[in-house]
């Protein structure tokens, strides 16, 4: 478990040096009036996120649409061409 954690909080202290923000949804229930500042991040990840997800499924479409297996390994190069047509573009 320790491993696990300095793991994590290695990868975390990497993220904090390049500026790079690790945003989650929180738990529980939403806060009843969240600080402007917390929506305008909130607002901002999810826009970012819907254009990541758009460009992953245009991409799936547009180049693996007819590579369909039940293989494991098949799957994951299929995953693999898509991120590399996603940098291409």
């Amino acid at each position: 478990m320790s491993i696990k954690s300095t793991a994590i909080l290695k990868n975390i202290a990497f993220c904090k040096s390049k500026n790079i923000r690790i945003s989650v949804t929180p738990l529980g229930h939403p806060k009843n009036n969240p600080p402007p500042e917390e929506h305008k991040t909130t607002h901002q990840d999810n826009t970012d996120h819907i254009e990541v997800e758009k460009g992953f499924g245009l991409a799936n479409r547009c180049f693996v649409n007819g590579l369909n297996s039940r293989n494991e390994s098949q799957q994951h190069c299929k995953g693999a061409f898509v991120f590399i047509c996603l940098s291409c573009l």
